[in-house]
């Protein structure tokens, strides 16, 4: 299966969801995580996630 994992930030991913998506790989499955580019983004890489970063607007109005 496919699972796309979609987080405004990188931080959010890292702290909250990479367990998830590592048990995720582990079972088989193919994880793409979507964020906005980070500090973390290389981390999230070197655990063996996919990341793939667009910017998202976080400013209340948008």
């Amino acid at each position: 299966m496919k699972i796309c994992q979609l987080c405004a930030v990188d931080f959010t991913f890292y702290h909250f969801l990479l367990p998830l998506a590592e048990a995720e790989i582990a079972a088989g499955h193919e994880v793409v995580a979507v964020c906005a580019n980070g500090p973390l983004v290389e981390r999230l890489r070197g655990a063996g996630i996919r990341v793939e970063t667009v910017e998202f607007s976080r400013d209340l109005l948008s």
